[in-house]
């Protein structure tokens, strides 16, 4: 997010609840009808692109992450600062 706030854009979004509630039990209850597994959990994005370290996978594993990965969380605060609703 480089440049002028644009119209309706806010700079620091909140992100304690990044992916909207409603959408995610949505997905829950097609998930369950359709029988699809289906697991929430916590994404860490990290540069990369480079393979973590034993002492970065045991950090990872000790902040709560349950996967890692390059790539979402970006696009996922830039939709935010519009306003988008995720999932």
């Amino acid at each position: 997010m480089i440049g002028p706030v644009l119209p309706g854009e806010e700079r620091f979004p909140d992100m304690s609840d990044p992916y909207d509630r409603s959408l995610r039990e949505l997905a829950q209850r097609v998930a369950v009808d359709r029988r699809i597994p289906l697991q929430e959990g916590i994404y860490v994005q990290l540069l990369g692109p480079s393979f973590e370290t034993p002492a970065e996978i045991r950090m990872l594993e000790r902040l709560g992450a349950d996967a890692v990965g390059m790539s979402t969380v970006v696009e996922v605060v830039a939709a935010r600062s519009r306003g988008t609703r995720c999932l």
